[in-house]
């Protein structure tokens, strides 16, 4: 399981930036093991590589970001994602569910990072 240096834990963003790491080094891993599997993969070998993203991903939601840094790191997963998903849809297209909480928590963080305020 992936492990942040404990400097990184302390500031909201650059951890952030690691668990976008952990998700493509995640994904990477899914995608090594449908490739090298001649049939479909295993469930035992499939459920902690699926198990390691979600962790990654469910962080990542949970995570608020400080600042723009972090913000964009959610950004990139959610990007990631959308330009990934033509096993499921069309590329661009579609979000996968389980990044909907992350793109739930990114468009909490730019509210409260970039308020816009409306004038009666």
């Amino acid at each position: 399981m992936f492990a942040a240096p404990a400097a990184a834990s302390a500031d909201p963003d650059a951890r952030l930036l690691a668990l976008l790491i952990e998700t493509r080094a995640a994904h990477a891993a899914i995608v090594r093991a449908y490739n090298e599997a001649e049939d479909m993969p295993a469930d035992a070998v499939l459920a902690p590589l699926y198990a390691r993203l979600d962790a990654a991903r469910d962080e990542m939601a949970a995570t608020p970001a400080r600042g723009v840094l972090g913000a964009l790191a959610k950004a990139a997963r959610i990007a990631d994602n959308l330009s990934d998903n033509g096993s499921h849809g069309e590329p661009g297209y579609t979000l996968d569910c389980n990044d909907a909480p992350v793109g739930a928590s990114l468009a909490a963080d730019l509210a409260r990072l970039l308020p816009v305020g409306v004038q009666a």
